[in-house]
């Protein structure tokens, strides 16, 4: 039993950076981060011995014990439940995002990019290593899923142009760096977070 549940998934996930899905990533990476706080906590199938459950978007209802926290990963600020946390910064809303994107593996080594590359000739399990060479060696990506996927943030800062084929724009890379200089403290008060509902739920 632990004092805290990601629900539901595996606790077995050794692999998730070669997930096709960045939200798969952040959960087992959120996993990671609060045990390197000090919390005990396990993604795994529902345990009515919990006593926190977070849920990712997705899953609508509170969980019928203890306490539960909803997790919102993508770019809407509409969601049920009354203690609700934001991957994506949402006005008036607590903040929590994971570092997702790894910048000794992703940066532009400087050699000239040639040809497009279409997002969905990149095989979904690609190791982020070989992800990065091929951004690296490629001009544009034309992408089409802009709040699924890393993909155009980890190209652009190979140095190769994002282009989306809704018109969607890719945040640029300052204003990426700044919002990834938030999340150290963004997660260490999502900590005291759940320290505090631990505290009152034992």
């Amino acid at each position: 039993m632990r004092d805290v549940i990601i629900a539901p998934f595996g606790d077995d996930c050794d692999n998730y950076w070669l997930a096709d899905s960045a939200g798969i990533a952040a959960i087992y990476l959120l996993r990671d981060e609060m045990r390197r706080r000090g919390i005990d906590i396990a993604c795994g199938p529902m345990d009515e011995q919990a006593r926190v459950t977070i849920y990712p978007e997705g899953v609508p209802n509170d969980a019928p014990w203890g306490h539960t926290i909803h997790w919102i990963l993508g770019p809407t600020c509409g969601h049920p439940g009354t203690d609700r946390w934001y991957f994506l910064p949402c006005m008036g809303t607590p903040n929590v995002a994971v570092p997702l994107i790894d910048e000794g593996i992703f940066y532009n080594d400087g050699r000239p990019h040639e040809g497009v590359l279409y997002v969905e000739d990149i095989h979904p399990h690609t190791p982020k290593n070989e992800l990065a060479e091929l951004f690296r060696s490629r001009e544009v990506l034309v992408h089409n899923h802009p709040w699924f996927s890393n993909m155009g943030m980890e190209a652009q800062l190979c140095g190769c142009r994002v282009e989306y084929v809704d018109g969607h724009q890719e945040m640029p890379v300052s204003a990426w760096r700044i919002w990834q200089a938030l999340i150290p403290g963004q997660l260490d008060n999502f900590a005291e977070h759940l320290r505090a509902l631990l505290l009152t739920s034992a």
